[in-house]
């Protein structure tokens, strides 16, 4: 199990002030731009999900560049504001990059209609049976 450091008080006064402030900024049309972003961890390989203990959004993956949390998998606190290749979550802008990609399952083939005669007699008087009877 990882661990990371706990925040300390004056740290979660600040994560939530830069929370609000950003929030502010956000909803009035701004954007975050180059420098903001250069500076963000990013998240790559990442699948969204909902926070534990709530139904709010976050996102799965794998986490590069965060000031407390190692590399490697890791979930996002829960997402306030999403751009083009961005979120900002309740504590950080992330880089967004590529979302974990899925392969469709092969779809099973349809099995062939048959009519009745096609099908093998479960008389067991009848020759050449091959039919399962079972009862």
């Amino acid at each position: 199990m990882r661990r990371t450091r706990r925040l300390s008080l004056k740290e979660i006064a600040m994560r939530r002030a830069d929370r609000a402030r950003d929030a502010d900024l956000l909803q009035s049309g701004w954007q975050p731009d180059a420098r903001t972003l250069d500076a963000a961890p990013t998240i790559d390989v990442w699948i969204e999900s909902v926070y534990p203990g709530t139904s709010l959004p976050c996102l799965v993956g794998h986490v590069m560049g965060h000031p407390v949390v190692p590399d490697g998998p890791a979930t996002t606190s829960p997402i306030i504001a999403r751009g083009a290749n961005w979120i900002r979550t309740e504590g950080r802008f992330y880089r967004t990059l590529e979302p974990l990609r899925i392969p469709a399952s092969p779809q099973p083939a349809e099995p062939s209609a048959k009519t009745v005669s096609e099908h093998s007699s479960a008389n067991p008087d009848e020759q050449n049976v091959t039919g399962f009877v079972g009862f």
